[in-house]
């Protein structure tokens, strides 16, 4: 009999839950939150100096 489901196995997800305190859980959300400004500041800065051109499938 063919199984109906398959389980996916996610890469980023430890084998156990990861108990973290309320301050570390605001650390982890402020760094993350950092983190993602710094990445589309860079982002912006890069597509601002191309001339507001994005890349694409041309």
């Amino acid at each position: 009999m063919r199984k109906q489901f398959r389980m996916q196995l996610d890469l980023f997800v430890t084998a156990r839950p990861v108990d973290l305190s309320d301050t570390q859980r605001r650390e982890a959300l402020t760094l993350l939150q950092l983190l993602l400004t710094e990445a589309a500041a860079k982002l912006a800065g890069k597509r601002f100096a191309d001339g507001g051109k994005e890349a694409g499938n041309e």
